[in-house]
């Protein structure tokens, strides 16, 4: 047994393509229509640290543990894109988000209000 402590840093966003949302008005305000949040990036895989549990068994540990550490980038990808769909990750893209069209469109000369601004999933 070989025990691989990894630290994983995943960045998840929106496809912001022109053609992959919409704007709407609403009667409260505005409603940005777009698909679901995405991995935006590979995941960052950093190994920290391995411990042999059972001495003995494996006849070449340093070759063992490369093959794990190889295979963690395709475990952290699929960890990852899975995470995408959990509500947490969800509501924290859908804040920055908003903060961001919030802060965007109070830059905007004549700008006096910004509305009420929500997300709403294709």
């Amino acid at each position: 047994s070989v025990v691989v402590n990894y630290s994983v840093e995943y960045s998840f966003g929106f496809d912001l393509k022109p053609d992959s949302f919409d704007i709407r008005p609403t009667p409260a305000g505005m409603e940005v229509r777009i698909g679901k949040p995405i991995l935006v990036a590979s995941p960052a895989v950093i190994p920290l640290k391995y411990e042999v549990m059972s001495m003995g068994l494996l006849t070449d540990e340093k070759t063992a543990v490369i093959h794990i550490q190889q295979r963690l980038p395709a475990l952290a990808l699929a960890k990852g894109q899975a995470m995408a769909m959990e509500e947490p990750i969800r509501a924290a893209c859908e804040k920055k988000l908003v903060e961001f069209l919030r802060d965007f469109l109070s830059k905007q000369p004549g700008v006096k209000q910004v509305p009420t601004i929500t997300v709403a999933y294709k």
